[in-house]
C-alpha cells in the first residue's frame, strides 16, 4: 500500500511528463486545456502534482497529449522521448 508522500510523487511524475508533452507540443496552458477540454487552472494545478484526476480525465488528458495512458503514467519507459530523465517515472 502506498502513503500519501508515494501518491503525490506519482501526481509530480505525471504533471512533469504532461507539462514535457504540452510543451513539446508547441502548446501553452491555455491551448491544452482548450484541447483537453478543461479549464487552463486545472491543466496547471495537474503539472504541478497539486490536484488528482479521474480514470476518464486520465485518457482525456493523455489523448490531448498524444501520449498513450502507460506512457503518462510512465509505465511504457518513453520519458526520455518527452525530454524527461527515467528518475521521473513512479516507482
Amino acid at each position: 500500500m502506498s502513503g500519501p508522500t508515494e501518491h503525490t510523487a506519482t501526481l509530480q511524475a505525471i504533471g512533469h511528463r504532461l507539462r514535457a508533452a504540452r510543451e513539446q507540443l508547441g502548446l501553452n496552458q491555455d491551448d491544452f486545456a482548450d484541447r483537453a477540454g478543461v479549464h487552463r487552472s486545472y491543466v496547471g494545478m495537474l503539472e504541478h502534482g497539486r490536484r488528482d484526476f479521474r480514470i476518464s480525465m486520465l485518457y482525456r488528458l493523455a489523448e490531448a497529449a498524444n501520449l498513450s495512458v502507460a506512457a503518462l503514467l510512465g509505465l511504457e519507459g518513453d520519458d526520455e522521448s518527452i525530454g524527461l530523465p527515467a528518475s521521473t517515472q513512479p516507482r
